[in-house]
Protein backbone atom coordinates (compact mmCIF):
# COMPACT_ATOMS: atom_id res chain seq x y z
CA UNK A 1 0.00 0.00 0.00
CA UNK A 2 1.24 3.48 -0.84
CA UNK A 3 0.95 6.20 1.82
CA UNK A 4 0.79 9.75 0.48
CA UNK A 5 3.31 12.20 1.90
CA UNK A 6 0.45 14.57 2.76
CA UNK A 7 -0.96 11.92 5.07
CA UNK A 8 2.40 11.45 6.83
CA UNK A 9 2.51 15.19 7.54
CA UNK A 10 -0.87 15.08 9.32
CA UNK A 11 -0.36 14.65 13.08
CA UNK A 12 -3.92 13.29 13.44
CA UNK A 13 -2.69 10.03 11.86
CA UNK A 14 -0.15 9.29 14.61
CA UNK A 15 -0.94 6.90 17.45
CA UNK A 16 0.57 4.72 20.16
CA UNK A 17 0.72 1.02 19.27
CA UNK A 18 0.10 -0.87 22.53
CA UNK A 19 1.63 -4.24 21.75
CA UNK A 20 0.62 -7.08 24.04
CA UNK A 21 3.10 -9.95 24.06
CA UNK A 22 1.60 -13.45 24.25
CA UNK A 23 2.43 -15.19 27.55
CA UNK A 24 4.52 -17.90 25.88
CA UNK A 25 6.57 -15.34 23.96
CA UNK A 26 6.86 -13.08 26.99
CA UNK A 27 8.44 -15.96 28.90
CA UNK A 28 11.02 -16.52 26.14
CA UNK A 29 11.89 -12.86 25.53
CA UNK A 30 11.49 -11.49 29.06
CA UNK A 31 9.48 -8.62 27.57
CA UNK A 32 5.90 -7.77 28.30
CA UNK A 33 3.48 -5.25 26.86
CA UNK A 34 5.23 -2.35 25.15
CA UNK A 35 4.24 0.97 23.59
CA UNK A 36 5.54 2.06 20.19
CA UNK A 37 4.88 5.23 18.21
CA UNK A 38 3.04 4.38 15.02
CA UNK A 39 1.31 5.88 12.03
CA UNK A 40 -2.12 4.75 10.84
CA UNK A 41 -3.22 5.32 7.25
CA UNK A 42 -6.72 4.53 6.01
CA UNK A 43 -7.68 4.18 2.36
CA UNK A 44 -10.31 2.44 0.26
CA UNK A 45 -8.14 -0.67 0.24
CA UNK A 46 -7.98 -0.90 4.04
CA UNK A 47 -5.55 0.35 6.62
CA UNK A 48 -1.79 0.30 7.03
CA UNK A 49 0.05 0.55 10.33
CA UNK A 50 3.65 1.76 10.29
CA UNK A 51 5.62 0.98 13.42
CA UNK A 52 9.04 -0.31 14.44
CA UNK A 53 11.96 0.07 12.05
CA UNK A 54 9.89 1.40 9.12
CA UNK A 55 8.29 4.02 11.37
CA UNK A 56 11.74 5.08 12.61
CA UNK A 57 13.08 5.46 9.07
CA UNK A 58 10.06 7.47 7.91
CA UNK A 59 10.14 9.66 11.05
CA UNK A 60 13.82 10.37 10.56
CA UNK A 61 13.18 11.37 6.93
CA UNK A 62 10.28 13.67 7.91
CA UNK A 63 12.36 15.34 10.61
CA UNK A 64 15.37 15.75 8.32
CA UNK A 65 13.49 17.10 5.29
CA UNK A 66 10.47 18.88 6.85
CA UNK A 67 11.65 19.46 10.43
CA UNK A 68 8.55 17.55 11.53
CA UNK A 69 8.56 15.76 14.87
CA UNK A 70 5.72 13.39 15.74
CA UNK A 71 3.46 14.28 18.68
CA UNK A 72 4.52 13.04 22.14
CA UNK A 73 3.70 9.36 22.65
CA UNK A 74 1.68 9.97 25.82
CA UNK A 75 -0.69 12.32 23.97
CA UNK A 76 -1.59 9.85 21.21
CA UNK A 77 -4.60 7.53 20.96
CA UNK A 78 -3.92 3.85 21.68
CA UNK A 79 -4.11 1.12 19.06
CA UNK A 80 -3.96 -2.35 20.63
CA UNK A 81 -2.14 -5.23 19.01
CA UNK A 82 -0.88 -8.71 19.97
CA UNK A 83 2.59 -10.03 19.27
CA UNK A 84 2.26 -13.77 18.78
CA UNK A 85 5.08 -16.27 18.58
CA UNK A 86 4.31 -17.00 14.92
CA UNK A 87 5.05 -13.38 13.99
CA UNK A 88 8.50 -13.52 15.59
CA UNK A 89 9.34 -17.00 14.27
CA UNK A 90 8.02 -16.34 10.76
CA UNK A 91 5.49 -19.17 10.63
CA UNK A 92 2.60 -17.11 9.25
Amino acid sequence: MKIPLRSLLNSAHYACYLLYVSPRLEERTQRGTQEFPCFLHWSKGGSELLWGAIYSIVSYFLELVFELKPPPLESLPLIPGVLEEDYVCGRT
